[in-house]
């Protein structure tokens, strides 16, 4: 059973995904300004908590960033490659798989991590994926359409850590 917060509408169980994503994220060393800590804040997106929200992103958690207002800023300009879909950019591809293990329960996971970006419009190309799949890798999108880089990095904004643990 399911309780759902009147003013959020998300559910008010506990999400063990979710706490085995948090437990993996405290391992990075990440200081807690990075990203939002706040549990609510923090969106889980396994099976069951992906399918109440009806969102696109599934299989993984992502911990929103924090954005503060006067942000710097380098001059040095480097490709920035991204994906709108994570089954493109999550793949062994481009996102190598890293082993952990829970303190809690003592099990070894393989776990991804990515992040999730904001990006101004018509500043990224947009080219289709180059390692030879033959087959649909997303369903939602072209095989054409899912491989987009940018070389104004002031125009992709991190919007959130994203970890798929298996």
């Amino acid at each position: 059973m399911s309780v759902l917060l009147p003013s959020l509408g998300l559910p008010a169980w506990t999400c063990h995904y979710q706490e085995l994503c948090a437990s993996f994220k405290e391992t990075l060393g990440l200081p807690d300004g990075f990203f939002e800590v706040s549990v609510k804040l923090s969106k889980c997106y396994c099976h069951t908590c992906h399918k109440h929200r009806g969102e696109l992103l599934y299989g993984g958690l992502a911990y929103s960033s924090f954005h503060p207002q006067d942000k710097e800023h380098s001059s040095e300009a480097k490709q920035v490659l991204m994906s709108p879909t994570i089954k493109y950019a999550g793949s062994d591809l481009f996102c190598e798989k890293h082993k952990f293990t829970d303190v809690k329960n003592k099990k070894t996971y393989s776990v991804r991590v990515a992040f999730q970006v904001l990006v101004k419009p018509g500043c990224y190309t947009v080219t289709g994926e180059n390692n030879g799949a033959n087959q649909p890798i997303d369903p939602y999108f072209e095989n054409r359409e899912i491989r987009w880089n940018t070389k104004e990095k002031d125009s992709v904004v991190l919007s959130a850590l994203l970890i798929k643990v298996d």
